[in-house]
């Protein structure tokens, strides 16, 4: 689904799907190429969201690429959208391209309580657009947010207290995910409310705990896997047959065995008043001889 005439009815195009790409993604035919749109969103809400055309260094920009997704916002259907879906789509369109024509210079952003599981606290972080010289690509829904400590970078240098984040998510949602950057949770449009706040405390709380499970979950199959074995090697069971019949492994011989086997026999068969097993005393003659006759080949 693309934009039709200024704020008509959207275009609804059937395109082709090219081929399955690394990551749970596909990629969508288009008038100048392929376009990448993710699996997931596509499975569980029947739409995704993809981009368009790009520009890179100067270079006219052109339909598609996917991996750059930069100028023009689209949504990919597996089904013909129905006429509500359509005017949700217009609803978000014109939200998402006036936060484009006009992008926010301050937003703010929820960083950690001093108590662990108190609400998050905001603060009112500066904003601009991404340029294209600080990433190679013009991507007109990025939004820079300079976090406490920014400073602009020595060029060449890396960027820190800095996250980017999606103008059309922030249009629609009215916040943005802040990727976790020194302690960042959430970015919003507008100064969170107090109930905002509480919710982000409990789920930095939850998301915490999740991590924890993960990696105790991760270092408890690296030691099971890599743990080294413990306690003496279990013994061969024919050099334990041997030793049961109160012979040496290493220096023993079938007569050896057979003779054992025969002074057991005589001392412990019933007849004689014993209580020897003899089932289990010829099994392990039988271990001790094939046994020693492996050792001597």
């Amino acid at each position: 689904m693309v934009p039709g005439r200024l704020d008509g009815p959207p275009l609804c195009v059937r395109r082709r799907v090219l081929a399955d790409i690394r990551g749970g993604g596909c990629n969508i035919e288009t008038p100048g190429g392929d376009m990448g749109v993710n699996f997931d969103p596509l499975q569980q809400h029947g739409h995704a969201r993809a981009y368009g055309s790009h520009r890179a260094d100067g270079d006219p920009p052109t339909i598609a690429g996917w991996f750059w997704g930069c100028d023009l916002a689209l949504d990919v259907y597996d089904h013909n959208p129905t006429a509500e879906e359509r005017e949700a789509w217009l609803r978000r369109h014109r939200l998402e391209q006036a936060l484009i024509r006009s992008p926010p210079s301050s937003v703010w952003v929820t960083f950690p309580a001093a108590r662990v599981g108190a609400p998050d606290r905001a603060v009112k972080c500066s904003a601009e657009r991404t340029l294209g010289e600080k990433n190679g690509a013009v991507s007109r829904s990025d939004l820079e947010v300079h976090l406490p400590g920014y400073r602009p970078p020595c060029p060449g240098g890396f960027y820190e207290h800095m996250t980017t984040v999606d103008l059309y998510e922030l249009a629609v949602v009215g916040s943005a995910s802040a990727g976790g950057v020194d302690g960042a949770r959430r970015v919003y449009l507008h100064r969170p409310t107090d109930e905002q706040l509480r919710a982000d405390g409990r789920a930095r709380v939850e998301e915490q705990a999740e991590a924890a499970r993960r990696e105790a979950e991760a270092k408890n199959f690296a030691d099971t896997w890599f743990r080294p074995p413990t306690g003496a090697p279990r013994e061969d069971t024919g050099a334990a047959a041997v030793r049961a019949l109160g012979l040496d492994p290493a220096t023993a011989t079938e007569d050896n065995v057979q003779a054992a086997f025969r002074a057991r026999a005589r001392t412990g068969h019933a007849d004689k008043g014993g209580q020897l097993d003899m089932g289990e005393l010829v099994r392990q003659r039988d271990a001790a001889r094939a046994y020693v006759n492996a050792r001597s080949r």
